[in-house]
């Protein structure tokens, strides 16, 4: 299948590029890619709502999972301690299913023609050495430090990064 870098696919790689939008030193560290999946998302519905793609859509199974996770999210509001924070987590799931739906749309276009498993591949590539290469680099260096934030890689926790990390090892040797 050849690839035609077209405005579906462009969106599509949008999304997959979401864990190296850039931290601009905001105490929030997944601030700003919170930001970006939100501008992500509208500029994704409304391309689609252009192109007519919404009507076409079908309700599989897995889209109506994350609506009924959604909206049980937000009837939980009612009974939390932290109003607040309540509000922040239930916009994230928000982002976070509008950004499945718009994803999954895009996907099922009879227009993108774009090769996942290649792209994918080339993002974990990209995750795992910018990650370890911050180490390696820290520990020929002799100024490794324990438990930095230098080293959280695109997760923005160490924990997730040397986990991301580990799971990845048998897929080498495979």
């Amino acid at each position: 299948m050849k690839f035609i870098l077209n405005k579906y696919n462009i969106l599509i790689i949008l999304y997959l590029v979401t864990p190296y939008v850039v931290n601009i030193k905001t105490v929030d560290i997944v601030g700003p890619q919170w930001l970006y999946l939100s501008l992500i998302n509208i500029l994704s519905f409304s391309f689609l709502v252009f192109k007519g793609e919404l009507t076409k859509f079908k309700l599989h199974k897995e889209i109506l999972y994350f609506f009924f996770f959604f909206i049980f999210s937000a009837l939980s509001i009612f009974k939390a301690y932290n109003i607040e924070a309540a509000l922040v987590t239930l916009n994230e799931y928000f982002i976070i299913t509008m950004s499945l739906f718009g994803f999954y749309l895009l996907v099922k276009s009879p227009n993108t023609n774009i090769s996942f498993e290649i792209i994918l591949t080339i993002l974990i590539f990209l995750d795992t050495t910018y990650s370890t290469i911050l180490s390696v680099k820290d520990i020929i260096n002799e100024t490794f430090q324990y438990r930095s934030l230098n080293y959280a890689g695109f997760g923005a926790n160490g924990n997730i990064t040397s986990f991301a990390i580990l799971y990845k090892i048998p897929f080498i040797f495979y």
